[in-house]
């Protein structure tokens, strides 16, 4: 649909690597509960500064669905099965 719609209106849909990028970015955030460094990364790394808001928006959804499925994050959750509460 991306692919179609930016041939169609380039000049108001973004390509289909910037909805790829912007993806990845929210994955990351969910799973490590860190959107602010996802969108530090994913903006480093492009360097495609126009797709800040749209990253900081999938971020922090991304961010605030993850904490309603589980509370801890992927480097977390190990040591949470054990017994070992780092919140404590």
């Amino acid at each position: 649909m991306g692919i179609l719609l930016h041939t169609l209106l380039p000049w108001t849909v973004a390509t289909s690597g910037a909805y790829a990028l912007v993806g990845m970015a929210a994955v990351f955030s969910a799973t490590c509960h860190a959107p602010i460094t996802a969108v530090a990364i994913a903006l480093e790394l492009t360097g495609g500064y126009p797709l800040t808001l749209p990253l900081i928006l999938a971020c922090a959804t991304s961010r605030f669905l993850a904490l309603r499925l589980s509370p801890h994050a992927i480097y977390s959750l190990g040591l949470s099965r054990r017994g070992i509460d780092l919140q404590a």
